[in-house]
């Protein structure tokens, strides 16, 4: 009888206990990430936006490491963007960065067409030696991403500074203005889970006798906890694809987001990347057709109204010759 008074016992206690004790509910940090739309045409405006949270909450001084890949795998986005307004421990600061020749003396513009080189200097604040990864990525006057630099990675011993000269190739049809580089310090890609050490640097200068082309004007978005970017595909581009890799880690706690969109050259029926005259042959096939008539093809409906005419055509015509297979 007294040992079930005691068992009765103890399990009002520990149901009384169960009850009164506060919960202790585990820390979650979210991020999500996302585009504007699904589909795009080459040229057209991306927009990237998302959000960072812990524990359902804003995060307002977060960093999150950002990488677009085409349906070749290449890089054609690496940003560092903020939610909020970053404060936190940088272990690798990026201390100077700025357009250079080979060599690393200091330049303002480079001729399209030629190879661009920057002087880019790091610190390691910590106290071992870290793996760090860098990378330039470049944007003309009218935010085409032109890619990625030469890119290093490898360790860097503490308390050291280190100097990195990385190239790119400033292509033909870039814009003739001013453009703007970004310099990134990953743990390592994004893509395999890497995370941002620090703040991204930007460095201004203007490309020479590049191609005139028309820019884009993009309302910003600045809400508390969200990130955003907004970038262009140059039309020379692979169609197809496109993977986005976002990763962030904050208060010790990693999150990661895959998502994607795809890209379609204007004037592309037959989807291959390229406009010639397999494309051209659709859009005949189908000339004066509406939809829901026989013959009909809704691949040669650029304008996307249900019949296939000049404006089609036009279209089609506008990008003869363009693209990559």
């Amino acid at each position: 009888m007294h040992k079930r008074i005691v068992t009765t016992a103890a399990v009002a206690f520990l149901v009384i206990a169960l009850v009164t004790t506060p919960s202790c509910k585990a820390s979650t940090l979210s991020l999500e990430a996302t585009t504007n739309k699904e589909f795009f045409n080459l040229g057209e405006p991306v927009r990237v936006l998302g959000n960072l949270t812990k524990n359902g909450l804003p995060v307002t001084d977060g960093l999150i490491g950002l990488q677009v890949d085409d349906p070749n795998n290449t890089t054609m986005v690496m940003r560092t963007l903020k939610a909020g307004t970053f404060s936190g421990e940088e272990l690798i600061k990026i201390v100077d960065f700025y357009p250079s020749n080979s060599i690393g003396q200091r330049r303002s513009s480079f001729q399209a067409g030629t190879w661009g080189y920057f002087n880019v200097t790091i610190y390691n604040n910590a106290t071992i030696s870290l793996n760090v990864a860098l990378q330039v990525n470049v944007f003309d006057s009218v935010n085409f991403t032109l890619g990625l630099s030469t890119g290093w990675s490898g360790p860097v011993v503490a308390k050291t500074t280190l100097k990195y000269y990385p190239s790119i190739y400033i292509p033909s049809g870039a814009s003739t203005g001013n453009a703007t580089a970004f310099a990134t310090a990953f743990t390592g890609n994004p893509r395999n889970g890497g995370t941002p050490y620090c703040l991204e640097k930007s460095a201004a200068f203007s490309i020479q006798g590049g191609a005139s082309n028309p820019g884009v004007s993009i309302p910003p978005t600045n809400i508390i906890g969200a990130y955003n970017t907004t970038f262009r595909l140059p039309t020379d581009r692979k169609s197809g694809d496109y993977l986005l890799f976002a990763n962030s880690l904050y208060g010790g706690e990693a999150a990661s987001r895959i998502t994607g969109f795809s890209i379609k050259l204007p004037g592309d029926a037959n989807g291959d990347g390229f406009v010639d005259v397999s494309d051209f042959a659709i859009l005949a096939a189908s000339w004066f057709k509406s939809l829901g008539q026989t013959g009909y093809d809704a691949r040669a409906d650029f304008t996307g109204n249900g019949f296939v005419d000049v404006s089609d055509f036009s279209i089609l015509a506008g990008n003869w010759f363009k693209g990559s297979k």
